[in-house]
């Protein structure tokens, strides 16, 4: 649990206002820890931000729906799974892979408490209907990144297949970067040119 502890810390420092803990791994075998492992981790994850005097958000998100256990409702095991989580100390529970609206009404309807879901590639997203179906915190995650690399590689293609690329025409013009990154700098006085080490 010292490797969270430091984690958390470290993403404070770093200026993190939330953070994110799933119980499900992946280290070249998936599955679910048990629900104590995951128990405590939210507990150092929250005593960690308490010492460092910030209020963090921690979203505590259950694989349960990828690893499906015979005989048991993934609905059930989120369920118990969220309200142990809320318990430790999480503020919101994130549950992987329920992002068809039908579900996300479900899983809201069984949890007590703030939920959380992810917006993955295949999502066509829908901000109305999941605020309607009750959801309180939509994480972008990597999807934003994914979505602006394939694009980028689409660009790549046509350049070496033809020569050329299209639609410059929505791209940011080098004033309005420029003016981005002056902003950034004046709303950030630990910005340098150069850093010290």
């Amino acid at each position: 649990l010292e490797h969270v502890h430091r984690a958390v810390q470290a993403a404070i420092a770093v200026g993190c206002s939330g953070i994110i803990i799933s119980d499900g791994i992946r280290n070249g075998e998936a599955y679910l820890m048990s629900i104590e492992e995951m128990a405590k981790r939210i507990y150092t994850a929250r005593r960690a931000a308490e010492e460092c005097g910030v209020p963090i958000v921690i979203i505590a998100q259950t694989d349960t729906f990828l690893h499906e256990k015979k005989g048991h409702s993934p609905l059930n095991d989120v369920a118990e799974r969220a309200g142990i989580y809320f318990q430790a100390g999480a503020d919101c529970i994130q549950v992987a892979n329920t992002q068809h609206i039908h579900v996300v009404e479900t899983v809201v309807q069984n949890i007590d408490g703030p939920v959380a879901i992810r917006i993955s590639i295949a999502t066509k997203t829908d901000m109305n209907a999941y605020r309607e179906a009750g959801v309180r915190c939509i994480n972008v995650g990597s999807s934003m990144l994914r979505s602006l690399l394939g694009n980028l590689r689409l660009k790549a293609d046509e350049l070496l297949t033809f020569g050329q690329f299209s639609h410059l025409d929505r791209a940011v013009s080098v004033e309005e970067l420029e003016n981005l990154i002056r902003h950034k700098k004046q709303d950030d006085p630990s910005t340098s040119d150069a850093a010290e080490v």
